[in-house]
């Protein structure tokens, strides 16, 4: 059993529990009940992974905090329980800077833009160039914001960037309880000098 959320409040949901990660014949299938929870039925003994969708997203596979698939094991007559799961949508929108390639940005302190989100009480802007990466590859932010208000939609980056450097930036939208609800990636772009 396992409770899906967005913004705090359950959604409708359809979930599998599959017996690896990307198995797709081994499977169980749930659909949410009114109250959001996801209630898988004659499972046989064994070890699961959870995937949902909602919101037409397709699959979501549950992570974990570092990332990693959360396996449940099965046991008979007896039931299971997952973390509640929240569901973050990515359709925030990013305006500035902002195109279908990496675009170039004639400032080292640019301001970055994005739509106001509904139900978002504040904001963090992330930033990379990805000279750091962990062990995994995952690139590191150079810079995160301090938490924006709600109603601000734009962000300084300061101190000045690198000139002829290649960045990457996003921003998080959370709700008033402080779980995030949305995020949106900008374009990447290039710094040149003015």
């Amino acid at each position: 059993m396992g409770l899906v959320q967005w913004n705090d409040e359950p959604v409708k949901a359809q979930g599998k529990l599959c017996k690896g990660i990307d198995d797709t014949s081994n499977c169980y299938s749930a659909k949410s009940n009114d109250f959001g929870y996801l209630i898988f039925e004659n499972v046989e003994p064994g070890v699961y992974v959870l995937k949902i969708v909602v919101f037409s997203s397709g699959w979501i596979q549950i992570l974990d905090e570092s990332g990693n698939p959360v396996f449940k094991t099965v046991e008979a007559d007896k039931i299971i329980f997952f973390d509640p799961v929240d569901v973050v949508k990515g359709d925030l929108k990013t305006t500035y800077p902002h195109g279908s390639w990496a675009v170039v940005v004639i400032e080292t302190q640019p301001t970055l833009k994005w739509e106001e989100y509904p139900n978002a009480d504040y904001y963090i802007v992330w930033l990379t160039s990805c000279k750091t990466t962990t062990a995994e590859g995952v690139c590191i932010p150079d810079l995160e914001s301090p938490k924006i208000d709600g109603g601000q939609t734009s962000f300084l980056v300061s101190p000045p960037l690198v000139v002829d450097n290649h960045y990457f930036w996003g921003v998080i939208a959370y709700n008033k309880s402080g779980t995030k609800i949305a995020e949106g990636n900008g374009a990447d772009f290039y710094v040149r000098n003015p």
